[in-house]
């Protein structure tokens, strides 16, 4: 079973109230801080600026 869809998880790409990606425990950075990367619980490239439910900070 893969993961879900962002669209299941209310991915979006920009911050919600100071949460973002790339300070998610889910988050797999790209080749630099700014690229885009993976995630552990949503399917697709993700934006370490983007934000969806499964944030959970680290």
């Amino acid at each position: 079973m893969g993961a879900p869809p962002q669209a299941a998880m209310h991915y979006q790409g920009h911050p919600k109230n100071g949460q973002h990606c790339s300070i998610c425990i889910q988050f797999v950075p790209g080749i630099s801080a700014q690229s885009t990367g993976t995630c552990k619980v949503v399917d697709g490239a993700i934006s370490p600026d983007g934000y969806c439910a499964a944030f959970s900070a680290t």
